[in-house]
């Protein structure tokens, strides 16, 4: 039993430090999405904290965006091979803002297609607010604009959520553009590699999708509603 234990043990400790040398390729390949991103964003791009896995970006320049986060988060297939999708949040905080939301929301969008993402609609989930103002935010998180770039980036899913406590929304979407696969045969780390103008529609995309949560019809509809009551 002992012995048996003290292999269980010793594949275990090989996993783990296989794991961990597969992580750091993979976080190669990360910092070059991250360099990417350096260069379409320019002098916009002002600081970027480095994690292993774990990439803050902080910027300027936009409307809405300040900061944004990319995430590997891996998982073991039956191929012999380690898959790291690209998760990328980022974060407004409203608490200095007039008018702004009062109760929980969550939408999330839904893809279309096959063989391929051919269209994407945003759709409530879970959500505390009126019909009105339900109808107003998916209007906007709706508009083509938004709908093209996530086609345009192979967008798998992507979630808009606000907490009306900390009265922060968060936005959160996973594409296959950015993402990693560790090979055992034949043995390699390959990206799929963004182009120059799907940086810019990543970052566009999260401009505007802020943007349609935080519209000027929503806005108008708050003051109204605040002072019939």
């Amino acid at each position: 039993m002992g012995k048996l234990s003290s292999l269980m043990k010793t594949d275990f400790e090989k996993k783990r430090i296989d794991a961990h040398r597969i992580n750091r390729k993979a976080d190669i390949k990360l910092n070059a999405v991250v360099d990417g991103f350096r260069k379409t964003l320019g002098d916009r791009c002002t600081e970027v904290k480095d994690e292993l896995l774990r990439k803050t970006i902080v910027c300027s320049g936009f409307k809405y965006l300040t900061s944004f986060e990319l995430n590997y988060r891996a998982y073991e297939n039956r191929f012999w091979a380690f898959s790291y999708n690209l998760d990328v949040t980022a974060k407004i905080d409203v608490s200095d803002r007039e008018y702004m939301e009062t109760e929980h929301c969550l939408y999330r969008s839904k893809t279309k297609g096959k063989m391929a993402i051919n269209d994407v609609e945003w759709l409530g989930a879970r959500n505390g607010c009126s019909e009105e103002e339900d109808d107003i935010y998916l209007k906007k998180l709706n508009h083509q604009l938004i709908r093209n770039r996530m086609v345009n980036l192979d967008m798998v899913s992507a979630s808009m959520e606000y907490d009306p406590e900390k009265m922060i929304w968060t936005l959160k979407f996973r594409t296959m553009i950015g993402s990693t696969t560790w090979m055992l045969i034949p043995p390699l780390t390959q990206l799929v590699v963004p182009r120059p103008e799907e940086f810019a529609q990543m970052t566009e995309f999260m401009d505007l999708a802020m943007g349609a949560v935080l519209s000027k019809e929503m806005r108008e509809y708050k003051k109204a509603k605040s002072k019939s009551e």
